[in-house]
């Protein structure tokens, strides 16, 4: 015996995913002259395509085989295939085919380089965008994903789909005002690759949205009075509360209605005010307001009083 004079030819190879490829040839006659010997098997001979490396081989021991997976390859890659029969040497290499294993998310993740807040609804968030011919992407680089959620919870994380490959930069929107979110972007080609590293970011202060709640009115004498009040809300207080105010404005004044003017107390940092000289036998209403350090929120709803 000697190893055969022909190989059979290479008819397809055909991916199947980011790692296989199968190959096709047309199976020699076994009692071709040419195979100088008895058939043992096939070989199947690759590398990436263009490159100089020494072949890899999967030996196929089935002479009457027609095909074969081969598997571990690279993700998105070009190979060169070819087969060869042998005896007890192997014979000559086929014709060579090529193909590209198919596409896959990437396996590395834009570096997340700063996250800064623009408004009390927005954020900025930055990423060092990927080389776009890196071999971890696996793919053609399509677009980033921006994932984030409230810093600290369980939440699902919600996403800001960047349809730029070329991005370094999105403005996230629509955020709970004065409120710390955990941000991380993705690379996509056809899914999803893994989150970078994560920045915590909090939005800017805001006005409250609420007012102080449970007013209360205490008589001290005929014409002083003392409003207390609880604070407003957590998640409606946008902010840091640094003051207070109370404003009481006389509505009548014995049967006759009047349009008072409105007075308030100035800035207070406790959660009572005691209003002194108010007129006898009229009607009052006293309501109260929060202030963050951008401005001060809604009154609360009035409370009326009428002096004895």
């Amino acid at each position: 015996e000697d190893g055969p004079d022909c190989s059979p030819p290479l008819t397809r190879t055909i991916p199947t995913s980011s790692t296989s490829v199968y190959v096709y040839w047309a199976p020699l006659d076994r009692n071709a002259k040419c195979i100088n010997g008895v058939l043992r098997g096939y070989k199947i001979a690759y590398k990436i395509s263009g490159r100089y490396y020494n072949l890899q081989n999967v030996d196929v021991k089935q002479p009457t085989a027609r095909s074969f997976l081969v598997t571990r390859l690279q993700k998105f890659t070009t190979y060169s295939f070819q087969v060869l029969a042998y005896t007890i040497e192997d014979g000559p290499l086929s014709n060579a085919r090529d193909a590209t294993t198919l596409e896959d998310g990437p396996d590395c993740s834009p570096p997340l380089t700063r996250t800064t807040p623009t408004s009390s609804t927005s954020v900025y968030v930055y990423w060092t965008p990927l080389d776009r011919n890196a071999k971890c992407i696996n793919g053609v680089l399509r677009r980033y994903k921006v994932a984030y959620k409230i810093s600290g919870t369980n939440y699902k994380l919600q996403y800001v789909d960047v349809k730029q490959p070329t991005a370094r930069w999105i403005p996230v929107t629509r955020l709970q005002k004065f409120t710390t979110y955990s941000f991380q972007v993705l690379a996509y080609t056809i899914k999803d690759g893994p989150l970078s590293n994560a920045r915590d970011a909090t939005t800017l202060q805001d006005e409250p949205e609420a007012a102080p709640e449970a007013l209360h009115i205490l008589k001290i004498n005929t014409t002083t009075y003392t409003a207390t009040w609880n604070e407003v809300p957590e998640h409606l207080r946008n902010g840091l509360v640094i003051n207070y105010e109370v404003r009481w404005i006389m509505m009548r004044k014995g049967n006759q209605a009047v349009t008072g003017k409105a007075h308030t107390s100035g800035k207070i940092d406790g959660f009572s005010y005691t209003i002194h000289g108010l007129s006898l036998c009229a009607q009052y209403s006293i309501s109260v307001r929060a202030y963050t350090r951008v401005g001060p929120g809604p009154y609360s709803a009035p409370v009326n009083i009428t002096t004895q």
